[in-house]
């Protein structure tokens, strides 16, 4: 394992310094903000206060925001597999099931990044009308008992409410959200180690305009 994590780290140089990465992440954040105006709207429009993570659940919790947000990651691993120098040492030193490995382990750290920075920006774009307490909203009962909620697309639901918690939603979408992201690099992965780099990207593109479609 210390191997397999050896390679992970080293794909991990000068990973916030890469212009992709800096890409995908502000643009990742104007998603947020683009997202999340229907959410902000509901907030001004009954004036109460939100739970911290009610903006990120009302954003990204249906199929069509995850996909979105999802396709921004085929910009950051269109160089999937991470090769260089370095790359002929760690073959020969490892082997390629764990350079492999190593790979698959970057790409799980990367996409948990990218979700956890999702969260985070949702959190800070209502940050001034949320509270930390792990009870849902008097903004989200409203939105569920009303119309208002349907008119503006939010996701807030009485079953949901009435069977887990704010924080428990979100680990349930924050989960959803990870093993989709993680699916998609998987395929850009596969296909870049087994056709060429252009035929992981396509992969990756026709898988997203499928669940699209499904959408």
């Amino acid at each position: 394992m210390r191997q397999v994590f050896s390679v992970a780290r080293f794909n991990f140089r000068g990973f916030f310094k890469n212009p992709k990465v800096i890409v995908t992440f502000l643009l990742g954040a104007a998603l947020c903000y683009l997202l999340s105006a229907r959410v902000m709207e509901g907030i001004d429009a009954y004036g109460t206060p939100v739970q911290l993570a009610e903006p990120f659940l009302w954003t990204f919790g249906d199929a069509y925001s995850i996909l979105l947000s999802s396709v921004l990651l085929l910009l950051l691993f269109s160089d999937l597999p991470m090769a260089g120098g370095m790359t002929p040492y760690y073959l020969y030193r490892t082997t390629r099931g764990k350079w492999l490995a190593g790979q698959l382990v970057y790409v799980a750290g990367v996409v948990l990044l990218y979700t956890g920075f999702l969260f985070g920006a949702t959190a800070v774009l209502c940050g001034r009308d949320s509270y930390l307490g792990d009870k849902w909203s008097e903004t989200a009962a409203m939105l569920a008992y009303s119309k208002l909620g349907e008119e503006l697309g939010v996701p807030s639901t009485v079953k949901v409410m009435e069977s887990v918690t704010p924080y428990g939603c979100m680990l349930q979408v924050l989960g959803l959200l990870f093993l989709y992201a993680f699916a998609l690099s998987l395929l850009v992965l596969a296909g870049n180690l087994r056709s060429g780099k252009n035929r992981g990207m396509i992969s990756g593109l026709l898988f997203s305009l499928y669940g699209l479609l499904l959408n």
